[in-house]
């Protein structure tokens, strides 16, 4: 579909972000995380294997009062905020992808964790971001982002 130019563009060395927002319940995360499956699946297909790659995944936190990013892949998630600054460096928290199947169960391992989280408390809402990044040169510096962004409510017809 739509996605493997992007694969393709991403490994001739081009930065790709893909961004869904719209209405709860639309298939947005549902897609997404199919969408994350299928540009691994073509990696491994169409470059032999898996290149030298990391991946990561977060999810930006919204509580009432106070917002974190956490760490989708660590068990349990963690807190990556940094306290007073809300900064966050996201190079510190990538993993290496050594084949296929580790990755995808990375990706439903990242998932699992973000759907207990927001499980646990109705009042948040969060967004995930997705990123895996290959080796150019010496450096992991071309990026391939996927964003789902939180749904917004149904608006009420007055």
């Amino acid at each position: 579909g739509a996605i493997l130019p992007c694969v393709h563009d991403w490994m001739s060395g081009y930065n790709v972000c893909i961004l869904a927002y719209g209405q709860t319940g639309t298939g947005k995360s549902y897609t997404l995380l199919n969408a994350c499956k299928y540009i691994l699946n073509c990696i491994h297909s169409e470059y032999s294997g898996c290149p030298s790659i990391q991946m990561a995944y977060f999810a930006v936190i919204q509580y009432p009062d106070e917002e974190k990013v956490v760490d989708l892949l660590c068990s349990p998630p963690s807190d990556i905020t940094t306290p007073h600054s809300n900064s966050v460096d996201f190079n510190m928290n990538k993993v290496s992808v050594t084949d296929l199947q580790s990755a995808i169960d990375m990706v439903h391992h990242g998932k699992e964790n973000f759907d207990d989280l927001s499980k646990n408390d109705s009042k948040i809402r969060g967004h995930t971001i997705f990123e895996l990044s290959y080796k150019s040169g010496n450096d992991f510096t071309k990026s391939f982002v996927i964003v789902d962004m939180a749904g917004y409510d149904t608006l009420s017809k007055n």
